[in-house]
């Protein structure tokens, strides 16, 4: 434990991979996909400075895609809480240099002919992990989420268009034990 964070944490099963210039990508194995329950899907939507919740999370065990086109946001967020109440949040902010997950910071820069960003994260109660842009980047974060959590999207500065974001429940691996 270093600064308030926790650096040593279980993690979801990852295929890692080579990537240009050295750099390793992790990606989540295509097995968790059969651990997938209930779906939401939200419509492709504009926020533009704006903050709107998009959905409830399904329960304490999730799995999370967005893809978001940045083009005109000076800042993009995605909250997952309590609606209007960043105190209880996991927060995660990218400024189009760094980006921002649960307190931690570090750069990140997307393509240059790109102003896509993904996020994929998975919950599982109070551990969150999250792989950006295809595994590009990944960070591992430790926080209780209330019940009535919620999935907020937030634009300052322009507008962020949301072209996909689903929400899956995830079944436990250890039913007989939960």
């Amino acid at each position: 434990r270093a600064a308030g964070r926790y650096f040593a944490t279980h993690r979801a099963p990852a295929a890692r991979t080579g990537q240009r210039r050295g750099r390793l990508r992790q990606r989540p194995i295509p097995e968790l996909q059969q651990l997938r329950g209930e779906h939401r899907s939200v419509e492709a939507c504009v926020i533009s400075d704006a903050s709107r919740v998009v959905a409830p999370m399904p329960g304490r065990q999730a799995e999370i895609f967005g893809r978001f086109d940045l083009r005109d946001a000076r800042l993009f967020g995605l909250n997952i809480g309590r609606a209007n109440d960043e105190r209880q949040a996991i927060a995660i902010r990218y400024d189009g240099r760094e980006l921002e997950v649960a307190g931690v910071v570090f750069p990140l820069s997307l393509s240059e002919d790109r102003d896509i960003l993904t996020l994929h994260l998975f919950i599982d109660r109070s551990v969150m992990e999250l792989c950006v842009n295809d595994g590009g980047a990944c960070a591992t974060s430790i926080a209780a989420l209330p019940d009535d959590a919620a999935i907020t999207l937030l634009s300052e500065g322009g507008a962020v268009n949301v072209t996909q974001l689903d929400v899956w429940e995830m079944r436990s691996i250890w039913p007989s034990l939960i």
